[in-house]
C-alpha cells in the first residue's frame, strides 16, 4: 500500500497531548478537512504526499490561517498511528526531523 493510500482516513490527536481532539480527514481525492472542537476551528484544503513529505494547502480556516503547511510524516507499519512534524506556520520551511511532532491515531 502506498503512503498516499495509507494516510487516507480520519486521524485525531489523543487525550493527554497538546491539541487533543484535533482531527484531520484526508480524503482519497486529495482534499482534507480539519477541525478542533475545543476552539470551534475548522479548516480545509488539498494535500499531497511524496515519500514522507506532506504538503497541505490550507485554503479555508476559521481564523484566516491559510497557505501551504509543510510536514514530515511517519505512519506506523500497522497504519494506526502517525507522527507529524509540521512547520510552525503557513509557507514556512518543512521540519528536517521529528524532534517536535504530534502523534495522531487513526479513528476512521
Amino acid at each position: 500500500m502506498s503512503a498516499q493510500q495509507t494516510i487516507v482516513g480520519l486521524w485525531e490527536i489523543p487525550a493527554g497531548q497538546e491539541y487533543a481532539g484535533l482531527r484531520f480527514h484526508y480524503k482519497a481525492d486529495g482534499t482534507f478537512e480539519a477541525d478542533y472542537p475545543p476552539m470551534g476551528i475548522k479548516s480545509s484544503g488539498t494535500w499531497t504526499l511524496t515519500g514522507n513529505e506532506l504538503d497541505m494547502d490550507q485554503t479555508q480556516h476559521t481564523l484566516g490561517w491559510v497557505g501551504v503547511f509543510r510536514a514530515l510524516v511517519d505512519i506506523a507499519e500497522d497504519g494506526q498511528t502517525m507522527k507529524v512534524a509540521v512547520a510552525a506556520g503557513p509557507n514556512l520551511p518543512r521540519p528536517t526531523d521529528f524532534s517536535k511532532y504530534r502523534l495522531y491515531k487513526r479513528v476512521g
